[in-house]
């Protein structure tokens, strides 16, 4: 579980997977459920979610925006400065983000 990351209530655990899969865990019953999943063309580096929605950056530096509700990417989009990006972070509201590499 290297690269993970809570939703902003702490009820759902995102998990990067290999292969570029995210499993959605219920965090609320203490159990560890999971209870979905959804699909990147290339692994995770990064998890970072806003008030409503799933922020994912792949290997690529490609940014994924998903509704988790309906287990559907809403939009993508390559970061043209990104060659080996790891973070994506950002505001609760989704209105600013970084894109990053740690040395």
């Amino acid at each position: 579980m290297e690269v993970c990351s809570f939703d902003p209530t702490g009820s759902v655990l995102a998990v990067a997977g290999r292969r570029g899969h995210v499993h959605l865990v219920d965090w609320r019953a203490g159990g560890g459920q999971v209870v979905g999943d959804i699909k990147m063309n290339t692994g995770v580096r990064s998890l970072w979610w806003s008030d409503k929605e799933l922020f994912t950056l792949g290997e690529d530096s490609e940014i994924y925006v998903w509704d988790v509700g309906q287990r559907r990417c809403l939009r993508r989009w390559k970061d043209d400065g990104g060659y080996g990006s790891q973070i994506l972070e950002g505001d609760r509201s989704g209105k600013y983000m970084a894109i990053g590499y740690v040395d």
